[in-house]
């Protein structure tokens, strides 16, 4: 039997056990029950084993499930026995939170869909120094993530951005938006008082609205970066009703697979259908990022499976429990409308990539390691996954089997909802982008530009009848 302390052991490099403890996140996301950023920040905070989490305790519910179908105090609770939560009155923050208000380790989760309503709650702690703040606009063309120093800087930015209420996200776009959140509470150990931050910055931006995502031209004030969000955008790919096929149960797997049964839950016609490959048992390793998993020794696939029904009772959620060593293992191609690849090393990748290109299917690839990602998206008649694995421009894919450190839950969040993203773009027709994850350095924004057309000769072979 695994002792416990290896929950947090394999994140230990970027979040050691004295800061892990000392962290409080106070997710500020009432009374917004329709948006889920909260709750993915709330949920990922409990997995990585944070002092403290604080809400309001509700949150938006989906299905019946333990994560989903309960308030966030709940669902708190049964990704990690261990982790306060602390219900928080939005009018008394100053008397909920106490102590925690003159930490630095504390961190206000501010989500400004309702700039309006969003400067009333931090009007209520505006006289405390010590938390930072991290706020996000999170809405159907994209995300905003912003960072503060002080309460009194996040108030003096949200001031620029009017009153106007803008729609919130759609699940894959709430990954991405709460696994930047999380990235920088996550990371703020490695990051030292000689940084010297400014009193506000960019953390991450992703439009829709623009042909390369992830483009914020310097100078763009946040203003018109909110009102670029709040544009209409055109209709995007569903996954309500496809057939995927996904290869791997870990990390980037779990949030892959939770934002295709959420959005096949939500849907009036017909859930989606899930084929997941894992030979792995859980480990209590796993548990401080694979949210699914309860129960060390379980069949991956299995557990998986069984957690994915409880969100999405409409889907269907098949667990086949062995490696992908061969195409055969795949089975028949008919109908299945992606592969999803969640693996761990580059050999898979291509066995992958060659299926997908021989018979015409959409292959969506992802990597993390603790601080950085990528997610690349191959519909048919782009470059293919093997051709940008060997391109000489392309930097080397993250993966946790080739560091020491695995992944952390913040950068399997991210890249699980770009990878979401991309396919439903694919899924509409639209120009797919690859797009890349760095948790750490000094930047603008955390997303960036990833190599997409690269010389390939296969992206003009037809497809196998």
């Amino acid at each position: 039997m695994e002792d416990t302390r290896s929950r947090y052991d394999a994140q230990s490099r970027v979040l050691d056990d004295e800061l892990r403890s000392r962290i409080a996140v106070v997710d500020l996301s009432y009374p917004d029950e329709e948006g889920i950023v909260g709750r993915f920040v709330q949920i990922g905070a409990a997995a990585a084993g944070l002092g403290l989490v604080a809400g309001d305790g509700a949150g938006r519910r989906v299905g019946g499930s333990r994560l989903f179908g309960s308030s966030c105090a709940r669902a708190v609770g049964a990704v990690n026995a261990d982790v306060r939560y602390r219900r928080v009155d939005p009018q008394n923050l100053d008397l909920d939170l106490g102590r925690a208000l003159r930490s630095r380790d504390t961190w206000i989760v501010l989500h400004a869909n309702d700039p309006s309503r969003a400067r009333e709650e931090l009007a209520t702690i505006a006289g405390f120094d010590g938390p930072r703040v991290i706020m996000d606009i999170a809405s159907p063309a994209g995300v905003a993530v912003w960072r503060a120093e002080r309460i009194r800087d996040a108030m003096d930015l949200l001031e620029t951005l009017g009153s106007d209420v803008i729609p919130t996200a759609s699940v894959d776009l709430a990954m991405v938006a709460a696994g930047l959140e999380l990235n920088d509470i996550l990371l703020s150990g490695l990051h030292t008082e000689d940084d010297d931050p400014p009193a506000v910055g960019s953390v991450g931006f992703y439009s829709l609205h623009r042909a390369r995502l992830v483009d914020a031209p310097v100078g763009t004030r946040f203003a018109d970066i909110v009102a670029e969000l709040a544009r209409p955008v055109e209709a995007r790919g569903s996954l309500a009703s496809r057939r995927l096929l996904q290869v791997g149960a870990g990390g980037i797997a779990t949030w892959t697979a939770i934002g295709a049964a959420l959005e096949g839950g939500a849907a009036l016609d017909g859930g989606v259908a899930v084929r997941i490959f894992d030979a792995d048992e859980v480990s209590v390793s796993n548990l401080n990022r694979q949210i699914l998993f309860d129960t060390p020794g379980e069949p991956k696939a299995r557990a998986m499976a069984r957690a994915l029904a409880e969100i999405d009772p409409w889907g269907l959620y098949e667990p086949v429990e062995q490696f992908v060593q061969s195409p055969d293992d795949l089975g028949e191609p008919d109908g299945v409308t992606a592969v999803v690849s969640a693996v761990d090393d580059d050999e898979a990748r291509v066995l992958l990539a060659r299926h997908c290109r021989e018979h015409g299917v959409c292959l969506v690839n992802g990597g993390t390691s603790a601080t950085g990602g990528q997610a690349t998206i191959h519909p048919v008649g782009a470059a293919c996954l093997e051709c940008l694995l060997q391109g000489k421009t392309a930097p080397r894919p993250e993966s946790c089997a080739l560091v020491a450190e695995q992944s952390i839950v913040s950068s399997n969040l991210v890249v699980g909802g770009l990878m979401l993203a991309g396919l439903r773009t694919a899924l509409a027709g639209g120009r797919c982008q690859n797009v890349g994850f760095s948790g750490t350095g000094e930047c603008r924004n955390r997303l960036y530009k990833y190599p997409t057309n690269v010389a390939c000769p296969h992206r003009l072979a037809p497809a196998r009848a």
